[in-house]
C-alpha cells in the first residue's frame, strides 16, 4: 500500500488515518455525497464511555492527524442537539434525559487542555501509562 500500512495498535479509525496518509502522500480523497452506508451501535452507557476513552486514544497516538487537518470542534454538541431534537420529535422523552446526560458527560470528560504533540507517555512505577 502506498501509505504504509496501519499500526499494529490502531484501534478505531482506520479510514480517517488512511485518508490522512492518502492527503499527506499527495493522494486525493473523495466525498461523495450519495454513498449510502448503513451503520448502527446499540452501546449502553458504559460502552459509549468507553467507545468515547478509545476516541481519545486514538486522538492522543495520532495527534499529527489533528496537527495537520484540525479537529472537530462543535460536531458533538451539533450531533448531541440533533440527537435530542430527533428524540423529542418521537416523544421518546426518557430517552432525552439520558442522552443528555451522556452527552454532558462527554463533553465534561473530553473538555482537558488540548493536546500539542505525540511521544513517548511516561511509565509510572507501577507501569501505567
Amino acid at each position: 500500500m502506498a501509505i504504509g500500512g496501519f499500526p499494529e495498535k490502531l484501534i478505531m479509525g482506520k479510514d480517517s488515518f488512511a485518508a490522512a496518509k492518502f492527503l499527506m502522500a499527495g493522494k486525493k480523497v473523495a466525498y461523495n455525497a450519495d454513498a449510502t452506508a448503513h451503520h448502527s451501535h446499540n452501546y449502553t452507557v458504559q460502552q459509549e464511555f468507553a467507545r468515547c476513552f478509545d476516541i481519545g486514544v486514538f486522538h492522543d497516538d495520532q495527534i499529527w492527524m489533528l496537527n495537520e487537518f484540525g479537529g472537530v470542534q462543535g460536531q458533538g454538541v451539533r450531533f448531541a442537539l440533533d440527537q435530542i431534537r430527533a428524540m423529542y420529535s418521537a416523544r421518546h422523552y426518557r430517552l432525552m434525559a439520558v442522552s443528555f446526560a451522556a452527552s454532558a458527560a462527554v463533553h465534561w470528560l473530553s473538555s482537558g487542555p488540548p493536546l500539542q504533540a505525540a511521544g513517548p507517555r511516561p511509565i509510572s512505577a507501577a507501569g501505567d501509562a
